[in-house]
């Protein structure tokens, strides 16, 4: 049949061989191999180019590591000059190093999709290859790479629709937070994993990282309960090597738990160590050989660990052979302690430079052991030493991530339940609302009932202040009188002096007076020459250089009642002035920001300061602190500064450090320009 008479294969057809990998991978190369004599009769490059993706995909997935490599290297060629078919297959193949550590590509391929990425023009394809290049990243030891490329996963997935990349980009979240050892953040990870999870293909990689999860933090019970709920409740639905991987996890959850005879029963039922791909099957032998070196049988546990080895290093995992040849020196320990030794420095070169934590507890273990049994007591000693001091930090390092997942739990469960009383109980809490509004105006009225009488008694001391001065001030001011009569000049002068403060006095006690009847609410809101205001209140100071020296910048105009503020800058001056008292260079400034309709006034002094843990003390009525008990005062000022402020509707907070000063920040609202805005 000429060309142009076969079929081509259309892009949903692609699309979904492409999507079976995962869960069929062994009835996808058997599909995708008769596709592709088709595709290339057909003539069709791009859809041989998709084919060849899906068919190495599959190889790669059911172990057949080469073939699926030399796969890739012939669909690349292939897709040579079309930028969206290469990116898929770049996409694909890159999984080679993610999941098997092959460097020959790696380079090559992340750079040439970096660059190839936008030529994809179906977004779930792009997002799966936002989800490969973090786990490069990842696999490189970048994680905050890792992070980057999987926050545009997610948010392609999820403008997308994309529910399974979604969940692939949060599930491969918490497995970056779990090697970083942030434990709490991967349960939070796996939990909006299983949000977005919408099919069983996804549920069985968020699973699968729950079992790495609670094996990591030691939880073995949780582990097995994981695994064996969801071998039930996948059944025989479970594509055969995601059977594979949960059995083998299994196996090696009962050993941890002390019951390695079911263990080896595991293992051995299912011929997981028989298994046609490489690296499935070395990791089952590698918990076969821990089972039997425990059970005694020492000759096979030999064998099959290091078959173990021999598997991952054939499957082109060097690194890989970590875990085998640790159990392996294990297993010499008690044969041959010299050999046990040379296997745990080579795993110690197999692990570099910075070799994870609990691999290197683990070895310095065995190391002390084999050093003992070789009778070099001294150097065993020192290992032990250095095994003990890290076992000791990693004990505690695993009992505060496992505090941090019991948070992370505590968290969920509260947001669950939060979610299930307005789901399932509106109505009873609708009758829980009511009730308690009903208890909050009760608690309002006596609330109010309370700051009426403060008020009440406020006023009433307002206006005895005003009382009992008036009658000595009218005194003063007559004896003034008279000494102006005196035809000194010197007399003359302090006598206009003794007037004008008095006079001022009078403006100030009016003023308190004023602010008090109304019953400590200014209603008399004006715009505020602040910068003239507290001019005044620095006269009423009745100071004269050198006591203190003001710095004030300038100050904008403020929304408020001129004498309460005149009050409250008076308060906070007098107090500048009077911890200054006995500094070398006594100085007090006024500055002021402006913010949104509001400007923030500071008043600042270098005198005696203040602990900030007493900060939230000043502003008490009769607060004195003890450290400027030497200072004369009844502690009201402050407490008159924060009722003047808070009922312009502003804030005051206080700064300091004992013999560093203290600055007091009151915000108040703006005063309105011509236009009406603050």
């Amino acid at each position: 049949m000429p060309p142009s008479q076969i079929p081509s294969l259309s892009h949903a057809q692609l699309r979904a061989l492409q999507e079976r990998t995962r869960e069929q991978p062994d009835a996808v190369v058997h599909e995708a191999t008769a596709l592709l004599a088709t595709a290339q009769q057909a003539g069709d490059r791009r859809a041989t180019v998709a084919v060849m993706t899906a068919l190495g995909t599959g190889l790669l997935l059911t172990g057949e590591h080469a073939r699926a490599s030399e796969t890739f290297s012939e669909a690349l060629a292939l897709a040579s000059g079309d930028p969206q078919s290469e990116a898929r297959v770049l996409s694909s193949r890159l999984a080679l190093f993610v999941r098997l550590g092959d460097t020959s590509a790696v380079e090559h391929d992340t750079e040439r999709l970096t660059v190839t990425l936008g030529a994809l023009d179906d977004p779930n394809e792009k997002t799966a290859a936002f989800n490969m290049l973090a786990g490069v990243a990842f696999r490189q030891g970048q994680p905050s790479e890792a992070g980057r490329w999987l926050d545009q996963a997610r948010r392609c997935a999820l403008e997308s629709n994309d529910m399974i990349g979604a969940t692939l980009a949060a599930t491969n979240a918490a497995i970056v937070h779990i090697e970083l050892g942030h434990y709490g953040a991967a349960f939070t990870a796996l939990r909006e994993a299983l949000r977005y999870s919408d099919s069983p293909q996804t549920a069985d990689v968020v699973q699968a990282q729950h079992v790495l999860l609670y094996s990591r933090l030691g939880q073995f019970e949780r582990t097995l309960s994981v695994i064996d709920q969801h071998l039930e409740r996948r059944g025989q639905t479970l594509p055969a090597v995601t059977r594979q991987i949960f059995l083998t996890n299994r196996a090696d959850t009962l050993v941890w738990l002390g019951r390695p005879a079911e263990a080896a029963e595991v293992v051995e039922r299912h011929g997981l160590h028989l298994h046609p791909g490489q690296r499935l099957a070395a990791e089952a032998m590698d918990t076969l050989g821990r089972v039997y070196s425990l059970l005694a049988r020492t000759d096979e546990a030999r064998d099959l660990l290091q078959r173990s080895v021999d598997g991952f290093t054939a499957a082109g995992g060097p690194q890989d052979t970590v875990r085998p040849l640790t159990n392996l020196a294990e297993l010499e320990l008690a044969f041959d302690p010299s050999l046990s030794l040379s296997m745990t420095r080579q795993v110690l070169e197999l692990l570099g430079d910075d070799p994870p934590q609990e691999q290197l507890a683990r070895i310095l273990r065995l190391q002390a052991r084999a050093h003992a049994a070789s009778g070099d007591y001294r150097l065993a000693y020192e290992v032990s030493e250095q095994h003990r001091a890290l076992q000791e930090d990693l004990d505690r390092q695993q009992e505060q991530r496992r505090l941090e997942v019991a948070f992370a739990e505590l968290e969920h469960e509260r947001i669950e339940a939060t979610a299930r009383i307005q789901r399932e109980a509106l109505r009873d809490a609708r009758e829980e609302v009511a009730e308690l509004y009903a208890h909050l105006e009760a608690r309002v009225e006596e609330r109010t009932r309370e700051l009426q009488l403060a008020n009440e008694e406020l006023r009433a001391f307002s206006r005895s202040v005003s009382h009992y001065l008036r009658t000595p001030m009218q005194l003063i001011v007559g004896y003034a009188a008279l000494l102006e009569q005196v035809p000194a000049e010197p007399r003359t002068r302090y006598a206009y002096a003794i007037i004008e403060s008095t006079e001022r006095m009078a403006e100030v006690l009016d003023g308190l007076l004023t602010y008090a009847t109304r019953g400590g609410v200014p209603v008399d809101f004006q715009d505020v020459d602040l910068a003239q205001t507290v001019e005044l209140a620095w006269l009423d100071q009745g100071l004269a250089p050198p006591v203190a020296e003001l710095d004030m910048l300038a100050l904008p105009p403020v929304r408020g009642d001129p004498a309460a503020l005149r009050v409250a800058f008076g308060n906070l001056l007098h107090n500048a002035v009077k911890f200054t008292r006995g500094r070398p260079r006594p100085q007090v400034q006024v500055r002021a920001d402006r913010g949104p309709g509001v400007v923030v006034v500071e008043v600042r002094d270098n005198g005696v300061g203040f602990d900030p843990s007493d900060a939230t003390r000043l502003f008490g009525a009769f607060a004195r602190l003890p450290t400027v008990t030497r200072f004369e005062g009844l502690g009201l000022g402050l407490a008159d500064v924060w009722r003047i402020v808070i009922a312009h509707g502003g804030h005051v907070r206080a700064e300091g450090r004992p013999g560093e000063g203290a600055t007091f920040f009151v915000t108040l609202p703006a005063a309105v320009d011509a236009t009406g805005r603050a």
